[in-house]
């Protein structure tokens, strides 16, 4: 079994904090101009031709692929999509893949960028799963990270959502923002509560190098926050969540329960296989990683010429996927420690057993005879844990 990931690779304004590829979309503002998107090399239908391109190219060069189980749609912001056209997709994911009748279909989601009307379509089309990306409903906050959308259109987006049928609404948070406080945080969480999504992914702000934000960062234009602001906000997130309700199956995932949990992710992180298409996409099959072109002409050109946009790969090796293992593991649901012996030859507790019984006694970890995973104590300082235990080995 595996899943799909595809990358869609527009935005109507890039945020200052994203590392992940994309364009800016200028392109959605055009029909007011009268201008035909279809000559627009940067179109949403110019891309979506080389998209099913892709897609069509892979299967006729890959055989005996296997079920697929989950669709993700992410960027960018796929719902720049027309209805239309993500439609087209889906559609041909279908006539291309083995698709279970119950596959989770995500797509992710910008407040500003959805309509009623698009919510229905997208419904339509087979997209059971739509994951929104509020951020804040705090209006500073949204305008530091420079979103397009403000907190009235949070909650719009997410009651037209219900209303076109969406029965598995995820939404996206952020912490650590700074001028953040743990008011506004909790001003943010109730206002998500009040709105009830199935799942939430509460992140903590990143500053990726080459990004606007990092630069400003080290141009001294704000104070970020540090590294015990950061963490007394992650631990009143986790806290003030799991009073709500919400289980916590991942280091920054949340659910009302099992049947919301994000099956997508959790095939990430249980070392399971992905097929990906778009630019910058990155796949894994049959022990390999791939990663496309991180451009779009040159995600273009090669498929103009034939071929697959494939930038490179690698073969991972034993102990690469073993150290990657035990990553996702404990990041989210835990190790369960017969698979590592029996796969790996592994005996966990006799290479770092000391430790592990260490990190068991102190809180940080738990054992239950099989299965090996971080509790919450644990998920606040699961990097310095994961890296121990591959240190031991």
């Amino acid at each position: 079994m595996a899943g799909i990931y595809i990358h869609i690779p527009f935005c109507e304004r890039k945020c200052r904090y994203c590392d992940f590829y994309s364009e800016e979309f200028s392109g959605i503002n055009r029909r007011k101009q009268n201008i035909d998107l279809l000559i627009n090399p940067n179109s949403l239908s110019v891309f979506s031709d080389f998209l099913s391109r892709e897609i069509a190219l892979f299967t006729a060069t890959h055989k005996e692929l296997p079920l697929i189980t989950s669709i993700f749609f992410g960027g960018g912001t796929p719902s720049l999509l027309p209805s239309g056209q993500l439609s087209s997709i889906i559609k041909l994911l279908h006539s291309q893949f083995n698709i279970t009748d119950d596959a989770e279909i995500s797509l992710e989601a910008n407040p500003g960028t959805l309509s009623s009307a698009k919510l229905k379509s997208y419904r339509a089309a087979g997209v059971n799963r739509l994951s929104i990306g509020a951020q804040s409903f705090v209006a500073s906050e949204l305008n530091f990270l420079e979103r397009i959308h403000n907190p009235r259109q949070i909650e719009e987006a997410f009651s037209n959502a219900r209303n076109a049928g969406f029965d598995n609404i995820s939404l996206d948070l952020m912490f650590s923002v700074p001028g953040q406080s743990k008011d506004t945080l909790a001003f943010s969480l109730e206002r998500t509560f009040e709105l009830y999504p199935e799942h939430i992914s509460s992140y903590s702000l990143i500053y990726e190098p080459e990004t606007p934000l990092y630069n400003d960062l080290q141009n001294g234009k704000f104070r970020k926050l540090n590294e015990e602001e950061d963490a007394e906000l992650y631990e009143y997130t986790m806290d003030t969540l799991r009073q709500a309700g919400y289980i916590q199956y991942e280091v920054s995932n949340y659910a009302l329960s099992d049947k919301y949990k994000c099956r997508h992710n959790l095939n990430y992180w249980s070392g399971g296989e992905y097929l990906a298409f778009g630019p910058s996409a990155h796949s894994y099959l049959r022990g390999r990683r791939a990663w496309n072109e991180r451009d779009l002409n040159r995600y273009y050109e090669s498929l103009k010429n034939g071929k697959l946009p494939i930038e490179d790969s690698e073969l991972l090796s034993k102990l690469d996927k073993l150290n990657e293992i035990i990553m996702l593991g404990l990041r989210a649901e835990g190790l369960i420690l017969s698979d590592l012996k029996s796969e790996f030859s592994l005996d966990l507790f006799s290479v770092a057993g000391t430790y592990i019984q260490q990190m068991i006694d102190d809180d940080f970890l738990i054992y239950d005879g099989k299965t090996l995973a971080a509790t919450s104590k644990g998920y606040r300082v699961c990097d310095e844990i994961i890296l121990n235990i591959i240190s031991a080995i």
